[in-house]
Order: C-alpha cells, then structure tokens, then sequence
C-alpha cells in the first residue's frame, strides 16, 4: 500500500454521506477474513484469502492509512473465481435500504471473464425473483477487456421492465489496475466515484446517472461480497477474481 488519497469530503477516501454504515468489512484479520468493523456485527464469510498489499504488485496502490478513520491498512481480500470464492451472509434487517444507499471498495481485477458483470457486492438473486442491487464492472464490448462500473437496482425483485442498470462511460477501466469505486444510490439517481490508484495523478472523478428505479427492493437474498448469483441455475454464482478490500455498505 502506498501513501492515501485526499478529497475535500471523505467517506472512506470520497465522499460523505448521512446514511448509517450498515457493514464495514476491511479483511485485515487473516483468520477471521470476513469481520465487520461497524458496530453492526455483520460478519461475512465463505471463501477468498488474505492477500498482503504492503510491497508491490496487486494493491500496492490501496492507501495505507485510511482516511476517514486512520487505520492502518496491510491487506486485502484475495478471490480466485471459483465456486465458493466470494465473501457473503444471509439476509438481515440492516440490508433494506428502499430509496438510498452507498456502496464503496478497493478493488483490482486480475481476470475478466468473457461478457460476464464481475460483481464488486451484491445483494440479488435472479433465481428466486429476489434481485435487489449489485455493483460491479463489465466489459464494453465482450472479448475486448474494456471494463466499465455498472449498477443496477430492482423495485420488486423481478427483471424485464421493473429492473434498471445504469454504464459509467465516462471511465474504461483496465485489468490489473488498483482503484477505488463508490456508487451513491438517491432515489433515482446514482453517483460514480473513481479513481485509478495507479496511474500518476489518482484524482477522484465522478459521473451522475439518472433513469434508475426510485427504490431499492427489500430482497431476501445473501449479501455477497464478490458475488451475485445471476442465471436460472441455483449453484452458478458469477464471482470476482482478484483483490478487493475496505468494502463498505451505508
């Protein structure tokens, strides 16, 4: 990890907001990866590992202090896109969220799968009609590794029309790169925040989107943590495959 970022408003490393944080979760204990440090208890668990971001390589651009809080930061969530790689928990009161909501990481793709959305967090489930949001990146164009954020919100639960996605194309992300990524969900409207941790001048940048459906559905379906479960087929669960770390809902 290197240095931190600065911003005139900070909820993490961007921005602030007045919504409660309903679950913190910076996989810094190695035996116990998926503790919340909010005062929720809202521990995830399943797969991944605990991957150092203290020299070079995947993370080394993840800030080292937090600035929000000045924890240290040393380590990351490692997934590996298998079956049982992702971080995740059943159900829970704290997760409606109806017409506003923050989601927030670090993030570093190692792998982008052909065509698929590579989940960031999600809580959705298109098997059981229990869509309810997810946040994650997706190739433009399939085959080309020009990766976009993506958020997309259910109002009951179901797909077709009732469903809404909204593209950040102000940005193409690239494979292999650190960033930080937050999406600020306000009836109706979503707000992007990146930054290419990367590159030289790391700024944080956002995009406004409109068109969205105005609340979010109370779905029962798990929180997950790199993984949305996508499809008609109970056992296939699309999942995330590199770091991701300092995950926070709100």
């Amino acid at each position: 990890a290197q240095g931190s970022i600065t911003s005139s408003n900070a909820v993490l490393t961007v921005v602030d907001v007045s919504s409660p944080t309903v679950g913190y979760w910076r996989f810094e204990n190695a035996g116990q990866l998926g503790l919340d440090s909010s005062i929720n208890g809202i521990d995830v668990s399943d797969g991944g590992t605990s991957a150092s971001i203290t020299g070079t390589g995947p993370g080394e651009f993840f800030p080292e202090t937090i600035p929000l809080t000045g924890q240290t930061n040393t380590a990351a969530l490692s997934l590996d896109g298998g079956p049982t790689s992702f971080q995740s928990r059943p159900d829970w009161p704290s997760f409606t969220l109806s017409s506003r909501m923050t989601v927030e990481a670090f993030f570093n793709v190692s792998l982008v799968p052909y065509n698929a959305l590579i989940p960031i967090a999600s809580q959705w489930d298109e098997v059981g009609n229990q869509r309810g949001w997810v946040f994650g990146v997706r190739e433009a164009t399939p085959g080309a590794g020009d990766l976009q954020l993506r958020f997309a919100i259910s109002r009951d639960g179901t797909g077709g029309t009732n469903q809404s996605t909204v593209i950040a194309n102000r940005w193409t992300l690239t494979a292999g790169n650190d960033y930080y990524a937050a999406a600020i969900f306000d009836s109706g409207t979503v707000t992007i925040f990146l930054a290419d941790l990367s590159s030289t001048n790391p700024a944080v940048q956002t995009q406004t989107l409109t068109g969205l459906k105005t609340s979010v559905f109370d779905s029962s379906a798990d929180f997950r943590i790199g993984g949305w479960l996508t499809g008609t087929d109970p056992d296939i669960i699309g999942t995330f495959i590199g770091l991701l770390d300092e995950v926070r809902l709100s």
